[in-house]
């Protein structure tokens, strides 16, 4: 029974440490969530999912994007995706692909690309003007 004490103690603080270590690896990045805009371009519907993996301190972002009508380089809705580094509390690097939901487009790859969040409020602006709202 005396072996058994300290082997119980060992098993449970193993799962300790296995529930505490992913938790700890999160953080609260204010561009987690779900995201909505007009294209400044074109007017189309973009939208943004934006998720946290735990690796990286929680600096290391996944993005996913889509476009339900783009103009000249696909002609129809798009889709893509990006992985994010946040730089500082409020910007976010972003380096991924754009493919045509048509098959007859061609991607674009390896784009890059800068989200920037507003506390005040809570919106994300990309490069190129566009606003983003939380969805709801």
């Amino acid at each position: 029974m005396k072996v058994f004490r300290p082997l119980l103690i060992l098993c449970f603080t193993a799962l300790l440490l296995v529930i505490a270590v992913p938790a700890a690896a999160r953080s609260n990045s204010p561009f987690v969530g779900n995201w909505r805009a007009t294209d400044v371009f074109d007017g189309s519907n973009l939208s943004l999912w934006i998720t946290q993996d735990g690796w990286s301190g929680g600096r290391l972002l996944h993005v996913r994007v889509s476009d339900d009508a783009t103009l000249e380089w696909c002609g129809g809705p798009a889709k893509g995706e990006a992985i994010g580094i946040q730089q500082e509390e409020a910007i976010l690097t972003l380096s991924g692909t754009w493919w045509c939901l048509d098959p007859s487009g061609s991607p674009v790859p390896f784009t890059a690309g800068t989200l920037t969040f507003n506390e005040v409020s809570d919106t994300i602006t990309d490069q190129d003007g566009t606003v983003y709202y939380r969805g709801r």
